[in-house]
């Protein structure tokens, strides 16, 4: 299970990325909308799932026609819940009905052609030639539906009848036309009382092969599914992910999170990949403002929960223990409506995952926990967090600012950030740096003699042109740490980046020498 807010879900951004390959058919897209959870119980299934991937993305790398002629019959399939549920009940079909059915049978004959496709996709068809054959008496093998008149012999004859009537009719003087029209109205009613039995009868005989015709929907359903992940994962050139036995821990290299590398790439930046090696405890992410540590614990998330959703995940490598639940919490989390402060709605999260991890091998993330609180219980809360996690087989990782003391079971990681890498800029760094020629200064006199709009339109360029600045000035990737430096204090020179004059710059500068 996933455990998080709304806006927590919505910030992860998982369905969204999910849609980037929806299943073509509507028993498929029914199937992907339920998100199956794979828990440390089902780690046999999900090894077989993920087997099962592997063979069918061979297949359709080399039969890449197959593929396609399956989605174009997939694409034509409509829904059959209310024809299906009329079957149950044993409620009369109609015509439409009826002609759903058919469409549905003659669709999935020609998937059935397709053998090496469900073959290599797990999966099997149950053999529904007699319901095809009820439908089509006497071998008519039409695309519509229509109540033959073979289905009766009482109906061929009032058929028959209402015919000679009709020709009877246009060929009537005036003064028989009336008798002869009543006499075909009786017929024609005649004739649709037939039609309703036959229906009936039709839809009894039908209801026989109901557990077929509902297995084989399902076969289609998971079809449709598994070619989507794959699809998906071949987008992503995802590797197979190794699943390892409890202990083993988690490595991951390569990890993105592939809606922000859109964006990025639309932007003419690259995303940087992140990798990073767990175990069971607690793993430390420090890092400045502005640092990506929060991108970082989104896109380590997404691979472990898409692969618990039998997804491929979006790196170059994966090794992982398969967990009973993940859980994810930022300062955004909670219900406002419930009355209770930010910190309050964070520490139910909170109590509610340290019940979880008594009883169940869970992977929690925090973004910033205890952020709503003073700093000195809020490094008290964040150390107790990571100590708590150490005597357990769950997974803590967290983003913080507060510096964790280093102890057994807690490892610790930092987003390289603006760190120096030469005397040149270690130098650099001893005095501010000198801002960029199209990096906004902000030292003029602000115009107040506009409108807001437009004074917020002038601040969103300066803005944005600051952000991208800085955005090429920083690494964003992650890298062991011991958890004894201190964490980089790159504020002031981001704040100094940002356009803040340098009078106030100096100020808070000396405070902060001040503090330390």
């Amino acid at each position: 299970m996933f455990f998080a807010s709304k806006q927590d879900k919505d910030l992860l951004g998982l369905r969204r990325i999910l849609e980037e390959a929806p299943c073509l058919s509507p028993q498929g897209r029914q199937l992907q909308h339920q998100l199956h959870f794979y828990h440390s119980g089902d780690r046999e299934d999900l090894e077989r799932e993920f087997a099962t991937l592997e063979q069918l993305r061979q297949f359709a790398t080399s039969h890449p026609v197959a593929v396609r002629d399956a989605e174009n019959i997939l694409r034509r399939f409509r829904p059959l819940r209310l024809t299906l549920a009329g079957l149950a009940e044993g409620r009369a079909l109609d015509a439409t009905e009826f002609f759903e059915l058919k469409r549905y049978l003659s669709l999935e004959r020609q998937l059935a052609f397709e053998r090496e496709l469900w073959q290599a996709a797990g999966l099997m068809l149950q053999d529904l030639d007699a319901a095809w054959q009820l439908l089509n008496p006497k071998g008519s093998d039409q695309h519509g539906f229509h109540v033959y008149s073979s289905y009766a012999e009482d109906l061929d004859e009032l058929r028959h009848e209402k015919g000679r009537l009709e020709k009877a009719i246009l060929a009537s003087a005036p003064e028989e036309r009336n008798l002869l029209l009543e006499e075909r109205a009786q017929v024609a009613a005649q004739e649709a009382a037939a039609e309703n039995r036959v229906l009936r009868d039709l839809g009894q005989e039908f209801a026989t092969y109901l557990p077929a015709l509902r297995a084989n929907l399902q076969a289609l359903a998971m079809l449709d599914f598994r070619l989507a992940r794959v699809k998906l994962g071949e987008r992503w050139s995802s590797p197979c992910p190794r699943f390892l036995p409890n202990g083993g821990g988690v490595k991951l290299e390569g990890a993105k999170e592939p809606w922000i590398a859109r964006k990025l790439a639309a932007q003419g930046h690259a995303f940087t990949p992140q990798d990073i090696r767990m175990e069971a405890g607690a793993t430390v992410i420090t890092g400045a403002n502005m640092g990506g540590k929060s991108v970082a614990l989104r896109s380590i998330l997404l691979q472990l929960l898409l692969v618990h959703l039998g997804y491929y995940p979006n790196c170059s490598y994966l090794e992982l223990e398969v967990f009973d639940f993940f859980a994810f919490t930022t300062d955004n989390s909670g219900d406002g409506s419930l009355g209770l402060s930010s910190f309050g709605m964070e520490a139910a999260q909170m109590r509610d995952q340290l019940r979880l991890i008594r009883h169940y091998k869970g992977f929690v993330v925090l973004d910033e926990p205890a952020r709503g609180t003073n700093p000195q219980e809020a490094r008290a809360i964040v150390t107790g967090l990571c100590q708590i996690y150490t005597g357990t087989n769950s997974f803590l990782l967290l983003a913080t600012h507060y510096r964790i003391s280093p102890a057994k079971g807690i490892r610790f990681y930092q987003i390289r950030g603006l760190a120096a890498t030469d005397s040149a800029e270690a130098a650099a760094q001893a005095q501010p740096p000198r801002l960029p020629e199209n990096s906004p200064a902000g030292q003029e006199a602000p115009d107040l003699t506009g409108s807001e709009e437009i004074w917020a339109e002038q601040r969103q360029k300066e803005d944005l042109a600051a952000a991208k600045w800085i955005r090429g000035k920083m690494d964003y990737r992650l890298r062991p740490n011991d958890g004894k430096s201190l964490v980089p204090a790159e504020a002031l020179r981001i704040a100094e980046w940002m356009g803040m004059d340098s009078a106030d710059i100096e100020v808070m500068r000396q405070a902060y020498m001040e503090e330390k």
